[in-house]
C-alpha cells in the first residue's frame, strides 16, 4: 500500500502504528493540487487523486490543528503557517491567552478499487509558553500532548513518533479496518 506524503515524520508514525497490525506501507511523494476546505474533504480528494494516479491501494492523511481560543485557527493551514510563523510569532499571538488547548485532528483515507475508508481522531494538547526542542516544523516545538511536560519535538528526538503510538488514532482505526476478515469498505 502506498502512503502519499512529503512528510517523513507522518510516514514514520504511520508505519510504526500499521506495523503493529502486520501492515506495511511504502512512501511516495506526489504534488497533488489540494482543494481548500475542511480536513475530511481535503483528505478524500487527495486519496481519489492519488488512486487515479497510482492505480493501486493508497492512503493519505491530512491533519488539521484547531486552537480553541482562536476559534479553530489555523485549521487545515498549519503547513503554510509553519513556513510563515516562527516560534516567537506563535508566542506573541498567544500572549496573555489562558486557554492554550489545541486539537490535532487526523484525517486518514484509504482507497482501493472498492472505494474509500475514512478514519478520524482527535488528540488534545496544549500550546507551550516557550519553544522546546528542534524541528523544521515550528509548531512541534510549541505543542505538547503530555500536559506540558515535553514538546512534540522533544518526544520525537527521544525516539517517539509524530503522534505517539496511543491507541485510538486514525491510523489505529485504519489498521483495525484493513485487518478485519471482511473489511467494511464500500
Amino acid at each position: 500500500m502506498i502512503f502519499v506524503t512529503s512528510n517523513p515524520l507522518k510516514f514514520n508514525s504511520a508505519a510504526a502504528i500499521l506495523q503493529d497490525f502486520g501492515l506495511s506501507i511504502e512512501r511516495q511523494e506526489h504534488d497533488f493540487t489540494e482543494i481548500q476546505g475542511p480536513g475530511r474533504a481535503i483528505a478524500e480528494a487527495k486519496a481519489q487523486a492519488a488512486y487515479d494516479f497510482y492505480k493501486q491501494p493508497v492512503v493519505v492523511s491530512d491533519d488539521t490543528w484547531e486552537i480553541t481560543a482562536l476559534g479553530g485557527f489555523p485549521g487545515a493551514y498549519m503547513h503554510p503557517i509553519n513556513d510563515w510563523f516562527t516560534a516567537d510569532d506563535w508566542l506573541r499571538l498567544m500572549q496573555g491567552v489562558q486557554d492554550r488547548r489545541i486539537v490535532l485532528r487526523q484525517h486518514v483515507v484509504y482507497q482501493d478499487e472498492r472505494g474509500q475508508f475514512y478514519a478520524v481522531s482527535d488528540l488534545e494538547g496544549v500550546l507551550l509558553t516557550q519553544a522546546r526542542g528542534d524541528s523544521k516544523y515550528t509548531n512541534l516545538t510549541l505543542i505538547s500532548f503530555t500536559d506540558g511536560r515535553t514538546s512534540r519535538a522533544e518526544d520525537i528526538a527521544a525516539g517517539g513518533t509524530m503522534v505517539g503510538r496511543e491507541s485510538g488514532t486514525a491510523w489505529h482505526k485504519l489498521g483495525e479496518q484493513l485487518t478485519k476478515s471482511e473489511p467494511n469498505l464500500p
